[in-house]
């Protein structure tokens, strides 16, 4: 969903619909709450501090090696968040936002914004679904799509 709204964002004319399912440009929100908000360390964990740690040693073990038959046409720019709202003002085609209703990874007020700065975004809003919309709601998401996909007669 991010990169494809990026895309959007950069080359509106080769876009003719976009559907968001609970993504979007980065919240604004301090990051320290939306930690504290998201990530509640079990005690396995221990601390957040510790939970802080794995993550970054995680991320030093990501090898980032250009994948078979990787075409640098498609290669975007690093995320940015004052791009990627820049990005979202650009998209010229309609746009369906999705967001899960119990969704802690697309805040309410986050997606409010996004169909701010859409030309012709939509929101959705899909009650006891969280960020994994297609797994909590799988049928509401896909009626969802329908509605906005398919041509109406």
């Amino acid at each position: 969903g991010v990169y494809a709204s990026m895309y959007a964002g950069l080359h509106p004319e080769a876009v003719a619909r976009l559907a968001l399912i609970d993504i979007g440009p980065p919240d604004p929100a301090p990051l320290g709450a939306r930690i504290r908000e998201r990530c509640r360390p079990s005690a396995a964990l221990g601390t957040l501090r510790q939970w802080l740690r794995q993550q970054r040693a995680a991320l030093r073990r990501r090898t980032h090696a250009v994948p078979p038959g990787y075409d640098p046409a498609l290669h975007l720019p690093p995320r940015s968040a004052t791009a990627e709202w820049e990005l979202l003002g650009r998209i010229a085609c309609p746009t369906l936002v999705v967001r899960g209703g119990d969704s802690t990874v697309l805040r309410r007020a986050t997606a409010l914004r996004m169909l701010a700065a859409l030309q012709r975004g939509s929101l959705v809003e899909v009650p006891a679904a969280g960020h994994l919309v297609h797994w909590d709601q799988p049928a509401a998401l896909v009626a969802a799509l329908r509605q906005f996909l398919l041509p109406r007669e």
